[in-house]
């Protein structure tokens, strides 16, 4: 989806835009800390939004979408795209992608003895398995996984007023995406 937005001219933040901004890494950090940890529930705040995204028009994949909630409260103009796939070809991908990746046990040292870069991406895939996933190891993880997919899909749905939601069925192609955005179909492929 990161690269067919940015086909359609919509710059995107993803996983992978932290591995582009090292420095991220730790207002994520913040943001899930402040997010999960009970002691100091304090939401982000708009200008703290636009600090971390203002450079980007559409956003994806983790850890934005454990802020659902509050980016849609946050852009209430925003149209909002749900990708929605089958959860078990889903489960497989999130398993195969991130569980198994941060549980691997050589992930697992790196993260205790670098505390930079590779320590960062671990503290925040244990602040998302902790908090978006309500999850004290990597077996929970993987139980409530499944669930936790529907929820969320479930959750987004039923915050986001309809003429603002687009229920995209992975694999769709572009029609359905360009007429919600307003965009011309591109002359190529969709992305894979």
């Amino acid at each position: 989806m990161k690269a067919a937005y940015e086909i359609l001219g919509y710059p995107t933040y993803h996983w992978v835009s932290m591995m582009e901004n090292p420095k991220d890494l730790d207002l994520w950090t913040s943001a899930l800390t402040r997010k999960y940890d009970d002691d100091y529930n304090n939401s982000y705040t708009l200008a703290e939004w636009d600090a971390l995204l203002g450079h980007v028009s559409a956003v994806t994949d983790s850890p934005i979408n454990a802020f659902a909630p509050e980016l849609i409260i946050a852009y209430p103009h925003a149209k909002v795209v749900l990708v929605e796939r089958d959860t078990e070809s889903w489960y497989k991908s999130f398993e195969k992608n991130v569980i198994s990746s941060f549980a691997a046990p050589f992930t697992r040292l790196v993260v205790k003895l670098e505390p930079g870069f590779i320590g960062k991406m671990g503290r925040i895939g244990d602040l998302l398995m902790r908090g978006q996933w309500d999850s004290k190891d990597f077996d929970e993880w993987r139980a409530k996984a499944r669930d936790g997919y529907e929820e969320h899909n479930a959750l987004v749905t039923k915050l986001v007023p309809k003429e603002r939601l687009l229920l995209y069925k992975l694999g769709s192609g572009w029609e359905p995406l360009c007429q919600f955005l307003g965009r011309d179909v591109p002359d190529v492929e969709f992305p894979h």
